[in-house]
């Protein structure tokens, strides 16, 4: 086995030059980009939504879909969106009591005939009574109230 030179010679590292504060406003002028939206707090058990979209993401470590739909009814926040998070299996895949299988049975009618090829068409243009959940813990505990904000929890019935 060859040997490898391991020694380091001192012209390989710099070391950085220490400026006060007053020298420079570096750093002082980066793009916060703009404020968000601040989530949406619905102060009800149900409301009657629209689907919207899906989409595939990561979240916490978890491959997820999540449902997004509109809502049409407490009127005062029509055309609001609210999600709908479901886990999906390593696989990528639903199990037959989840989360995703109990909301596509519910849009299908009926449970699917092949667990292996659903369709997210199935929601397309169907109203649903969905349940809410206001978010009021994050991983580290319990979030300020102004962070707080409502999800779509399970969906009940077709609306």
């Amino acid at each position: 086995m060859p040997e490898v030179n391991r020694s380091l010679k001192k012209s390989q590292f710099k070391k950085p030059t220490k400026k006060s504060s007053t020298d420079s406003d570096e750093g002082l002028d980066l793009d916060l980009g703009a404020v968000v939206t601040p989530p949406l707090l619905i102060h009800a058990e149900t409301a009657t939504v629209a689907f919207v979209r899906a989409e595939h993401r990561k979240s916490w470590g978890q491959e997820k879909t999540f449902l997004w739909f509109a809502i049409i009814d407490p009127v005062e926040h029509m055309g609001s969106e609210l999600f709908m998070s479901c886990v999906r299996s390593k696989g990528g895949k639903f199990a037959p009591g989840s989360k995703m299988t109990a909301a596509w049975t519910l849009a299908n009618g009926k449970p699917p005939d092949r667990y292996d090829r659903r369709s997210l068409r199935v929601f397309k243009g169907k109203n649903f009574v969905a349940k809410l959940h206001t978010v009021t813990k994050n991983k580290n505990g319990i979030k300020p109230a102004h962070t707080h904000y409502t999800i779509i929890e399970d969906l009940l019935s077709l609306g």
